[in-house]
């Protein structure tokens, strides 16, 4: 399974730590989201494609790790043209494991992702609405391929018939809406 994680945002509602730090190296539980991410998707993932921008540097300096490519986008530009780029060019599994490195979800559903046993879903914090996407979704890069849409969020409009939907329900969390940082660390 190839594994793309969008790291490249500004961290906007995260400032003034996002102006030193860049969102997916912040810690939480003593550990930065991107560690956790590699740790857990370490196990499954054949590839692992991360896009960066802001404070780029930064993030090339903390991963080592020989299954990761970094992609440098010097503006910018929305998830989707990096997915559709990436697909293109580089994806080699039928399924793509899609997950945004500023998000907190239970180990379990990093464990649910059998090789053998992969559909086509998007994750749902609540219920199944773009506003309530989760940041992860495993897509089929087939799918990927053919469709005309032009965002990540037209694409789930796209396909929320034919692919499965599933709920994280507590167990996600967006550090972005995290207010109490002692709250954070007992995740």
């Amino acid at each position: 399974m190839d594994v793309i994680i969008l790291s490249a945002g500004l961290g906007s509602r995260l400032k003034p730590v996002t102006n030193y730090l860049p969102k997916p190296l912040i810690a939480v539980n003593k550990s930065p989201l991107l560690y956790r991410h590699l740790q857990l998707l370490n196990l499954i993932a054949d590839n692992i494609f991360i896009n960066i921008s802001f404070h780029a540097a930064a993030i090339l300096a903390a991963i080592s790790n020989p299954k990761v490519q970094f992609f440098y986008e010097p503006q910018v530009r929305g998830t989707w043209p990096f997915i559709k780029e990436i697909g293109s060019d580089c994806l080699v599994s039928e399924y793509i494991f899609l997950i945004s490195a500023d998000i907190y979800i239970d180990e379990q559903v990093y464990l649910s992702l059998s090789k053998d046993k992969l559909t086509p879903c998007f994750y749902f914090n609540k219920n199944k609405s773009i506003e309530n996407f989760a940041g992860l979704a495993i897509l089929k890069k087939s799918d990927v391929l053919k469709t005309k849409v032009n965002s990540l969020a037209e694409f789930i409009l796209e396909f929320q018939e034919t692919y499965d939907s599933k709920y994280v329900g507590p167990c996600y969390k967006n550090i972005a809406t995290i207010t109490d940082w002692d709250d954070a660390n007992q995740l």
